[in-house]
């Protein structure tokens, strides 16, 4: 279930579905977040900068919610769903989650938050918006390709690295029917030629590589949206009709924005800073303390 969650000076309260309220301090909260975001596994660089970007994205989400309240959240800053690993993991949730590793794994990522604690990312003063990705597909993208609007730190950077990830290339496979079913459940109003061949075609991609638009059937629509209907890892991928069956290829996990964690597990790897990490993904920005 979804968990309202409220900053109350140095803590925050989390509200649950049966009304209970538990303060939860922003420390403590942070691991959680971290936890529910990236392994534990991974070097202490990739944690720090993933530790700095959630900061600065639930800062500004409280910011934004103080300046205008939403009624659904009944005072809570914004939402969290642990029982899916969203958010925030409690230490229960990372017990179970942990299982013998538990004490170990939480002192490291105990220290690693620590070490960057209350850091921010900003641009010309003010909180970022922190947006990140589990993979690009090698590039990432503009915010404005896939949010639609412009930021000057959310461009487009080479991220060489996630090339290297074990989930970097997925493949799915769709029967004629399949496809045929999924069009006509998503957009009732396209009519498609007889020719399985010809229902995807135009391609259109951007300069990173993501599908901008694509003609399906008599319609064109947008990558995004073809991405979501049949519910791909990303934007970006390729649509072949072979062997009566729909081949789509696709690179990366996520909208590709932002910080690429595999891409910032890489980096620490090769001896890369949580700075370097951050200024690379988030360029022209600065970190400040809150």
């Amino acid at each position: 279930y979804e968990i309202p969650l409220r900053l109350v000076g140095s803590e925050m309260c989390i509200r649950d579905s049966a009304g209970a309220v538990v303060s939860v301090s922003r420390r403590e909260y942070l691991i959680g977040a971290v936890a529910a975001e990236m392994p534990i596994s991974w070097p202490d660089e990739a944690l720090k900068a993933q530790a700095v970007a959630l900061y600065t994205h639930f800062s500004r989400l409280r910011e934004a919610e103080r300046e205008n309240p939403d009624k659904a959240l009944k005072g809570a800053d914004f939402k969290v769903n642990s029982e899916k690993k969203q958010g925030y993991l409690p230490k229960d949730k990372m017990k179970e989650q942990w299982k013998d590793t538990f004490d170990d794994s939480y002192k490291k990522l105990a220290e690693a938050v620590n070490a960057v604690f209350a850091q921010t990312v900003t641009y010309g003063g003010k909180l970022i918006t922190a947006a990140y990705c589990a993979v690009s597909n090698g590039t990432t993208e503009t915010a404005k390709t896939v949010f639609g609007k412009d930021y000057p730190y959310l461009q487009s950077v080479a991220s060489p690295w996630d090339a290297l990830c074990d989930g970097y290339l997925s493949t799915v496979t769709f029967t004629q029917k399949e496809v045929e079913d999924i069009i006509k459940k998503k957009w009732d109003d396209i009519t498609l030629p007889s020719s399985p061949q010809e229902w995807f075609s135009d391609i259109k991609t951007t300069d990173a590589g993501t599908v901008s638009s694509i003609k399906v059937g008599d319609k064109t629509i947008s990558g995004k949206d073809l991405r979501e209907a049949f519910s791909l890892r990303s934007a970006s991928f390729d649509a072949v009709y072979t062997l009566d069956a729909f081949v789509f290829t696709v690179r990366g996990y996520g909208h590709g924005v932002g910080l690429s964690q595999y891409g910032a597990n890489e980096m620490a790897k090769q001896g890369a800073g949580y700075k370097e990490i951050l200024a690379w993904y988030y360029p022209g920005t600065k970190l400040a303390s809150v």
